[in-house]
């Protein structure tokens, strides 16, 4: 799951009335369970990080939140303590209180949490002493036919349960009945209410979305992940071969050449190994300590490889000359090669790797030490 880190941007502050008993007490802060996105409508406390009485500064984090997209570290928006955890795991709705946060100097050896929020906090599984109920006097049931009920006063249809209810206990009046619908519709509660069995109560407003009001909802932010600076693994070098002779095995020569090289770094403890166009160098990479063994052991090879290039070049041309128009410029392809060692990140700093390449190319660039 993707982790970002989100600091909270608004809290609320609250009187002591309800929260303490001490009167050393002073203003506790709450903390709501903050939204990361707009149709956020709950999430789940991962983690809290400190204990109740834990001070912290602004920026430290408090708790991991996890959402059905992605898991935060929720930041503290300014100094404080935690005074007392309202929700210690589980999920919890979007801006419902999960905990108490006190400022230093506070008395926290009373804090409560407040009596609706302990009322909602407690376990389901705890039932309450079950009072006697009065028995409700049943409606007799008395059958009546669809062309029994005066329809004239409905403002909208009725739905079949609400049917089926009304010719059940044969109401004939529909007028009778007060509908608390949307658009004077009758719903089942109301015939019920009618008929004596429930208590009449209004029926809720209808939502058109299941998010808080938007100016409800704490949106956190993010923090921008750094790109890591990445190192190269390799060290290379452009060398103009257009001095050697045509017909010259050009690798061949390259491959002598490194042989030499090697010597001339490692006092001919290094060697070269392989053909064509990619060889191993022994004994460049300085060796590792192996704690297993309590001794050092030989580095991995580093990997040589020769590719061909060739660039265009303008010839050299007697600019006077030139100028008249007794001779045109041209131009010719030079050719070079690229020598590349590889060998991890650690390349860049070996003086030895950067010291052999620059062996290769003075035995480049005088062939006559090799060829002799």
């Amino acid at each position: 799951m993707h982790r970002v880190a989100a600091k909270l941007t608004q809290v609320t502050k609250t009187s002591t009335l309800g929260f303490h008993t001490s009167a050393s007490s002073y203003a506790i802060t709450r903390l709501n369970l903050p939204a990361m996105s707009p149709t956020m409508t709950e999430g789940t406390i991962h983690q809290w990080k400190l204990k109740e009485g834990d001070s912290f500064a602004a920026g430290d984090i408090l708790l991991e939140l996890e959402t059905d997209k992605a898991q935060i570290d929720v930041e503290a928006p300014e100094d404080g303590i935690l005074a007392k955890i309202v929700v210690n795991g589980g999920k919890g709705a979007v801006n419902s209180l999960i905990a108490l946060l006190a400022e230093e100097g506070d008395d926290i050896s009373s804090v409560e949490i407040p009596a609706e929020e302990e009322t909602a906090a407690a376990p389901a599984s705890e039932k309450k002493e079950e009072k006697p109920v009065a028995v409700t006097p049943q409606p007799a049931i008395t059958p009546i036919s669809h062309h029994d009920m005066d329809t004239s006063q409905l403002k909208k249809p009725l739905s079949p349960a609400v049917m089926s209810m009304v010719l059940k206990y044969g109401i004939k009046d529909l007028g009778s009945i007060k509908a608390s619908g949307n658009g004077g519709r009758i719903l089942k509660g109301d015939v019920l209410a009618h008929l004596g069995l429930i208590k009449p109560k209004p029926a809720p407003k209808p939502t058109l979305s299941i998010a808080p009001p938007r100016d409800q909802i704490v949106f956190a932010q993010v923090k921008k992940v750094e790109k890591k600076q990445v190192i190269p693994t390799f060290i290379s070098k452009d060398i103009k071969i257009d001095h050697l002779e045509r017909n010259l095995n050009v690798n061949e020569f390259i491959a002598k050449a490194a042989k030499y090289a090697a010597q001339d770094v490692t006092d001919k403890k290094a060697s070269v190994i392989g053909d064509g166009e990619r060889f191993r160098v022994f004994n460049l990479a300085e060796p590792t300590y192996d704690f297993i063994t309590d001794s050092y052991q030989t580095s991995k090879p580093y990997v040589l490889s020769v590719q061909d290039k060739k660039t265009r070049v303008n010839s050299e041309v007697d600019l006077i000359g030139y100028l008249a128009g007794e001779r045109k410029a041209t131009s010719k392809l030079s050719r070079t090669v690229e020598i590349r060692l590889d060998g991890g990140e650690k390349i860049n700093n070996n003086e030895k790797a950067k010291t052999f390449l620059h062996r290769i190319d003075h035995y480049i660039r005088n062939p006559n030490e090799l060829l002799a």
